[in-house]
């Protein structure tokens, strides 16, 4: 998606928190061949969907998913963890 590619995938586990149908990607149903064949002929025939879909998708890449703000996520989360595991002070 960070270079631009719309995403056909299905809509399982934590897929829909980042790609949304029809806006960063297309969802299809599950082992389902020809509805993913359909999807790529339909973003090969439209060209303009394909665009704006594409730029949609760096676009949410650059804004959530950022090398910084991914840097300072994993950051927390590491000193959260290393703070919940220190030892107790003596009393």
């Amino acid at each position: 998606m960070a270079a631009g590619v719309v995403p056909v995938v299905t809509p399982v586990g934590a897929i829909p928190d980042v790609v949304a149908d029809g806006e960063h990607g297309v969802f299809v149903a599950p082992r389902d061949a020809e509805t993913i064949a359909q999807a790529i002929a339909t973003l090969a025939q439209d060209r303009a969907a394909l665009a704006r879909l594409s730029a949609a998708c760096r676009k949410l890449i650059a804004a959530a998913y950022s090398i910084e703000r991914v840097a300072r996520d994993f950051s927390q989360i590491y000193w959260g963890l290393c703070a919940a595991r220190a030892p107790k002070a003596a009393t």
